[in-house]
Protein backbone atom coordinates (compact mmCIF):
# COMPACT_ATOMS: atom_id res chain seq x y z
CA UNK A 1 0.00 0.00 0.00
CA UNK A 2 1.80 3.58 -0.96
CA UNK A 3 1.13 6.41 1.56
CA UNK A 4 -0.80 9.49 -0.54
CA UNK A 5 -1.90 8.29 -3.84
CA UNK A 6 -3.24 11.88 -4.67
CA UNK A 7 0.09 13.72 -3.40
CA UNK A 8 3.01 11.34 -4.32
CA UNK A 9 4.53 12.49 -7.77
CA UNK A 10 7.38 10.39 -9.64
CA UNK A 11 10.48 12.01 -7.78
CA UNK A 12 13.72 11.25 -7.68
CA UNK A 13 14.48 8.99 -4.72
CA UNK A 14 17.62 9.42 -2.70
CA UNK A 15 19.08 13.02 -2.67
CA UNK A 16 20.35 14.89 -0.26
CA UNK A 17 17.48 17.25 0.69
CA UNK A 18 15.01 13.86 0.94
CA UNK A 19 17.50 12.39 3.27
CA UNK A 20 18.04 15.42 5.24
CA UNK A 21 14.67 15.44 6.34
CA UNK A 22 13.67 11.42 6.17
CA UNK A 23 14.55 10.71 9.94
CA UNK A 24 11.90 13.31 11.36
CA UNK A 25 9.36 12.62 8.21
CA UNK A 26 6.85 10.32 9.86
CA UNK A 27 3.32 8.56 9.73
CA UNK A 28 2.33 11.65 11.62
CA UNK A 29 3.48 14.57 10.14
CA UNK A 30 2.36 13.06 6.87
CA UNK A 31 -0.95 12.87 8.05
CA UNK A 32 -0.99 16.27 8.96
CA UNK A 33 0.21 17.32 5.71
CA UNK A 34 -2.38 15.66 3.58
CA UNK A 35 -5.16 17.06 5.96
CA UNK A 36 -3.95 20.55 5.60
CA UNK A 37 -3.80 19.49 1.72
CA UNK A 38 -7.31 18.72 1.89
CA UNK A 39 -9.09 21.04 4.34
CA UNK A 40 -6.61 24.67 4.08
CA UNK A 41 -5.93 25.20 0.37
CA UNK A 42 -2.04 24.08 0.80
CA UNK A 43 0.18 21.83 -1.70
CA UNK A 44 2.65 19.68 -0.50
CA UNK A 45 6.04 20.94 -1.27
CA UNK A 46 8.96 19.07 -3.99
CA UNK A 47 10.52 18.39 -0.54
CA UNK A 48 7.62 16.31 0.73
CA UNK A 49 6.99 14.62 -2.32
CA UNK A 50 10.31 13.06 -1.95
CA UNK A 51 10.40 12.16 1.65
CA UNK A 52 7.07 10.34 0.87
CA UNK A 53 8.34 8.33 -2.07
CA UNK A 54 11.66 7.93 -0.02
CA UNK A 55 9.19 5.96 2.80
CA UNK A 56 7.46 4.43 -0.12
CA UNK A 57 10.08 3.11 -1.82
CA UNK A 58 11.84 1.71 1.50
CA UNK A 59 10.92 -1.80 3.09
CA UNK A 60 12.13 -0.65 6.31
CA UNK A 61 9.78 1.32 9.01
CA UNK A 62 7.44 1.68 6.06
CA UNK A 63 4.58 -0.67 8.23
CA UNK A 64 5.21 1.84 10.97
CA UNK A 65 4.89 4.81 9.02
CA UNK A 66 1.53 3.96 7.44
CA UNK A 67 0.06 2.86 11.33
CA UNK A 68 1.63 6.29 12.26
CA UNK A 69 -0.47 8.03 9.41
CA UNK A 70 -3.72 6.20 9.99
CA UNK A 71 -3.97 6.44 13.25
CA UNK A 72 -3.24 10.21 13.16
CA UNK A 73 -5.65 11.22 10.78
CA UNK A 74 -8.45 9.85 12.50
CA UNK A 75 -8.08 11.20 15.86
CA UNK A 76 -10.68 13.74 16.93
CA UNK A 77 -8.20 16.68 16.89
CA UNK A 78 -8.50 16.30 13.00
CA UNK A 79 -11.83 15.15 12.29
CA UNK A 80 -13.08 18.43 14.75
CA UNK A 81 -11.59 20.53 12.63
CA UNK A 82 -12.70 19.25 9.44
CA UNK A 83 -16.48 19.98 10.90
CA UNK A 84 -15.82 23.09 11.95
CA UNK A 85 -14.85 26.01 10.11
CA UNK A 86 -13.31 28.01 13.62
CA UNK A 87 -11.36 24.95 14.54
CA UNK A 88 -10.36 23.96 10.81
CA UNK A 89 -9.37 27.81 10.52
CA UNK A 90 -7.61 27.25 13.48
CA UNK A 91 -5.45 24.24 12.87
CA UNK A 92 -4.67 25.63 9.38
CA UNK A 93 -3.00 28.26 10.80
CA UNK A 94 -0.82 25.99 13.48
CA UNK A 95 0.07 23.61 10.41
CA UNK A 96 1.36 26.66 8.33
CA UNK A 97 3.59 27.38 11.64
CA UNK A 98 5.03 24.03 11.85
CA UNK A 99 5.08 23.25 8.06
CA UNK A 100 4.90 26.25 5.98
CA UNK A 101 8.03 28.04 4.38
CA UNK A 102 9.05 28.86 7.88
CA UNK A 103 8.02 26.02 10.13
CA UNK A 104 8.89 25.57 13.37
CA UNK A 105 8.53 22.02 13.26
CA UNK A 106 9.74 20.64 9.41
CA UNK A 107 9.93 24.09 7.32
CA UNK A 108 8.96 23.69 3.94
CA UNK A 109 6.77 20.89 3.92
CA UNK A 110 3.96 22.78 2.86
CA UNK A 111 2.85 25.67 0.06
CA UNK A 112 0.16 28.05 -0.05
CA UNK A 113 -0.97 30.02 -2.88
CA UNK A 114 -0.81 33.92 -2.34
CA UNK A 115 -5.16 34.90 -1.94
CA UNK A 116 -6.28 36.59 -4.64
CA UNK A 117 -6.83 39.85 -4.46
CA UNK A 118 -9.86 41.70 -6.10
CA UNK A 119 -8.52 44.97 -6.82
CA UNK A 120 -11.14 46.19 -8.94
CA UNK A 121 -14.16 45.49 -6.49
CA UNK A 122 -15.94 43.70 -9.43
CA UNK A 123 -16.94 40.08 -8.03
CA UNK A 124 -14.70 37.38 -8.91
CA UNK A 125 -17.09 35.85 -11.48
CA UNK A 126 -17.39 39.33 -12.96
CA UNK A 127 -13.63 39.55 -12.85
CA UNK A 128 -12.77 36.37 -14.41
CA UNK A 129 -15.89 37.15 -17.61
CA UNK A 130 -14.67 40.91 -18.08
CA UNK A 131 -17.47 42.23 -16.61
CA UNK A 132 -19.99 41.18 -19.06
CA UNK A 133 -22.98 39.60 -18.41
CA UNK A 134 -24.94 36.52 -19.33
CA UNK A 135 -28.76 37.11 -21.18
CA UNK A 136 -30.32 36.62 -17.70
CA UNK A 137 -28.54 39.47 -16.01
CA UNK A 138 -26.27 37.95 -13.69
CA UNK A 139 -22.48 37.83 -13.95
CA UNK A 140 -21.15 35.03 -16.31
Amino acid sequence: MTIRPVLALSLAVGTPLAMAHAEDFTGKTAAYIDWAVKNCGAKGSDQEHKLVEAVNASDKGHAAFLAQYTAQYQVKELSEATDDPTKRMAKCDNLKDWYGPKGERQAGLLVWDKPAVASSGATPARAASGGKKSRRGGAQ
